[in-house]
């Protein structure tokens, strides 16, 4: 058995350790005096604007060199224009990153405007909030809404949405089919921000909102002030294959609970199997931090390394946790890429009835 030569491995880990430390140094002085962008591909006001928002100044803080982080909203279909842009034209050397609630359903569809590959960019990190809240008016009903059996005889139900596409819309149009309630599909809004103002005038009486957006400005402005009440939560898929109600919002049940007290048996048909897998494709993390594809690895380890201090720092914690009532669960970056990959074992039929139920629209 060969002895151990202790001279020689103290001094390759101290050789590695000098290397660590002139790479941080290096990654430094390059992001020192420079600024990182975030593109958010939504309007100032919504949930994912407000979000990334929370997070630029803390990135600042904790990358290596401090370089000013800002957020530049590059708004168009949906996100999509953010993510090809991304995708597409952003330099790959670490000062260009994408904040975007990622759908993974989103590119199996095949629309002609999507560019990206998902499981091309890199990873930065990832943070799960909330499930989608669907809410409504309350004058959709006499004497106000307390339960969502009441709307089985409302009229002039009116759905707002952004995007065909978007998960907030696919979501909300599925659930209210699934529930046999009548209602007018009107998308093309620019933002959850626009819908929520679409509600007040009563453009529009219902929607599904991200959860950041319902804690930060539904519940204040709306909830509050008894224009609206929650319908239901589209809940994360739980490792055994349930819908649990969130923990960040428990008060608020599940659109499988609220079937239930509506038809008296559990959800079923080609509605529900439609939503069932648009809401399988969602569990992941609904904002993702994604650095350009080929982004160069030193400086994508210095913006891994901002992040992961950035979301267990005290005073960023304390300030979301202000803002918006609760703070993010952090999803692993190894679990994000794992579901990224997944996406090909999908059923194509399920697949096949979204984009026919997408491309029926009136």
């Amino acid at each position: 058995m060969k002895k151990l030569n202790v001279r020689s491995m103290l001094a390759s880990v101290l050789l590695g350790a000098v290397a660590s430390v002139c790479s941080l140094n290096t990654l430094a002085q390059d992001f020192e005096g420079k600024t990182l962008t975030i593109l958010v591909g939504f309007n100032p006001g919504g949930g994912t604007d407000t979000g990334a928002r929370l997070l630029n100044k803390y990135l600042s803080k904790h990358i290596p060199g401090n370089p000013d982080v800002i957020v530049k909203n590059m708004s168009g279909a949906a996100g999509i224009r953010a993510l090809n842009y991304a995708y597409e034209k952003a330099r790959p050397d670490g000062r260009t990153m994408l904040f975007a609630p990622i759908s993974l359903l989103v590119p199996l569809l095949g629309e002609p405007g999507v560019r990206y590959e998902l499981d091309k960019f890199d990873v930065v990190g990832g943070l799960r909030s909330g499930p989608l809240v669907q809410f409504a008016r309350n004058d959709l009903v006499d004497g106000g809404l307390e339960s969502a059996k009441q709307m089985q005889d409302a009229s002039g139900l009116r759905l707002g949405g952004i995007r065909t596409s978007s998960s907030l819309d696919l979501m909300a149009r599925l659930a209210l089919d699934s529930m046999d309630f009548k209602h007018k599909y009107v998308t093309g809004y620019s933002s959850e921000n626009t819908v929520r103002n679409a509600i007040q005038t009563s453009e529009v009486n219902t929607f599904s909102s991200t959860f950041s957006g319902y804690r930060s400005a539904v519940e204040p402005t709306l909830v509050e002030t008894g224009i609206v009440s929650p319908l239901w939560q589209f809940p994360y898929r739980a490792a055994d294959g349930t819908y649990p109600r969130s923990d960040f919002a428990p008060e608020i049940p599940t659109f499988m609970e609220t079937y239930e007290l509506v038809h008296g048996k559990a959800p079923s048909g080609e509605y529900w199997e439609a939503l069932k897998t648009a809401l399988d494709l969602r569990s992941v993390a609904d904002n993702m931090l994604l650095a350009p594809p080929g982004t160069d690895p030193e400086a994508l380890a210095a913006l891994r390394e901002g992040f992961a201090k950035a979301v267990v720092d005290p005073e960023m914690i304390a300030e979301v946790t202000k803002v918006l009532g609760y703070f993010y669960e952090v999803v692993p970056n190894d679990y994000i890429t794992q579901r990224f990959s997944e996406t090909g074992n999908v059923n194509p039929a399920s697949i096949e009835f979204i984009k026919e139920y997408i491309s029926d629209v009136d």
